[in-house]
């Protein structure tokens, strides 16, 4: 689960404390500090249309930081792509799109609190319309 704009990777505990036991829940800490206790996964920015993104730089090294810890996850607990699942609120509620949209077979579903699709992914005709991945 993806902490939101200011928050830190204790933002979300309340709600993972709501899951099944038998759920290994990881609350990974955006990269980019932003205060004492206060972090961002990307720096707000709009697109050449004007659209809300955010700092492709910023987004392209939190996704590869957050790839990377599923991938790890998974071969670290023996959980595969279909038992995966990833969400987050704010900022982390769009990473999780982002992440999950654009790498499909990485995880099984996503759970989206306050969030919203980036226009990069809207408009890449690329995304592999054949998968099965959950919404919440």
């Amino acid at each position: 689960m993806h902490n939101g704009y200011g928050a830190n990777e204790e933002d979300l505990f309340l709600i993972a404390a709501s899951l099944p036991e038998n759920y290994i829940v990881v609350t990974p800490q955006a990269p980019h500090k932003i205060g004492n206790k206060n972090y961002q996964w990307y720096k707000n920015q709009k697109d050449k249309n004007g659209n809300f993104g955010g700092r492709k730089e910023d987004l392209d090294k939190s996704t590869r930081k957050v790839e990377d810890l599923i991938k790890y996850l998974q071969k670290k607990y023996n959980v595969k792509s279909d038992r995966t699942f990833i969400g987050g609120f704010s900022q982390g509620a769009n990473m999780s799109y982002l992440i999950g949209l654009e790498n499909p077979r990485l995880v099984k579903g996503i759970a989206i609190l306050s969030g919203t699709i980036f226009s990069r992914i809207k408009d890449n005709k690329k995304l592999d319309k054949s998968s099965d991945l959950k919404f919440l």
